[in-house]
């Protein structure tokens, strides 16, 4: 039930600055949390739950906060729930990178990962150094990017109209990064955020936010590991906005898929520096 991180993952990978001409706000989003779809025998009838992301802004680097929790059913009525704390910074050159995740199904510890990582000169690699759960450091691959830098690229590449991108990216969520994330862009879209159903529902304040009256994309990214060949490891499909907020999203796993909407979005305070 951790693979729901890499949905975090991604919010993390998409609320950074990309460039000087593009002027994305620290803010706080809420979603909530169900199943879309599932196979039998996937063990899995139903889920629900609620995440709120954070990202901030300092001086000299950006900062982000993460909380979920979420209950996933069984066809025998059991449950478990799962609830993630996840944090992060990563300095505005791009060359240095701090996570901790912290991860708890029914009240006990299963995931407890904490590193720093950093990035040599020209792209030519790095090294992701983790304190939790046990002391090691592991070589990064030519190319590797964090976060931030991973989404200055994916939306110059969607500004500039073109349709794919493939890099390998540590995200700080898993023993074994990085995986290499292959991302298809679709056409530029301007206007405000959609809101379907009846007026005076729970979303019908966003369609006159700002942040979200902004360019978006609809992006569907692939993530591989090592071992994976032909097939990703899962896929994530969501709107991401110019602003660096994420909309509504889909994580696709081999037996089942889950599905993130946005209820609520505020912008939080720039820093004064």
């Amino acid at each position: 039930m951790s693979r729901t991180l890499w949905l975090i993952g991604l919010l993390v990978v998409t609320a950074a600055s990309t460039a000087s001409a593009i002027e994305l706000r620290p803010h706080r989003a809420v979603y909530s949390l169900r199943l879309m779809n599932a196979e039998v025998g996937s063990g899995v009838v139903d889920a629900s739950g609620a995440m709120v992301f954070e990202w901030a802004e300092s001086c000299d680097s950006w900062i982000v906060r993460q909380r979920a929790r979420f209950d996933m059913f069984g066809p025998e009525g059991n449950s478990v729930r799962t609830e993630v704390s996840f944090s992060s910074w990563e300095h505005k050159t791009g060359d240095r990178y701090g996570f901790n995740l912290r991860t708890l199904q029914d009240g006990n510890v299963v995931e407890d990962l904490r590193g720093e990582a950093k990035l040599d000169a020209d792209e030519e690699g790095g090294s992701a150094t983790y304190t939790r759960p046990e002391a090691e450091t592991v070589g990064l691959p030519p190319g590797t990017l964090f976060p931030a830098g991973h989404t200055r690229l994916l939306i110059r590449e969607a500004l500039a109209g073109r349709q794919r991108i493939m890099r390998p990216v540590l995200l700080g969520q898993r023993e074994d990064e990085p995986m290499t994330v292959n991302a298809e862009i679709s056409e530029r879209k301007d206007g405000t955020f959609g809101v379907s159903g009846k007026p005076g529902g729970s979303r019908e304040a966003l369609a006159n936010d700002p942040l979200l009256a902004q360019p978006s994309w609809n992006m569907a990214l692939a993530f591989f590991g090592e071992e994976d060949d032909m097939l990703p490891a899962f896929e994530i499909r969501e709107t991401l906005y110019k602003s660096g907020v994420v909309g509504d999203a889909q994580v696709i796993y081999d037996e089942f898929s889950l599905g993130y909407r946005l209820e609520q979005i505020e912008a939080l305070p720039a820093p004064h520096c």
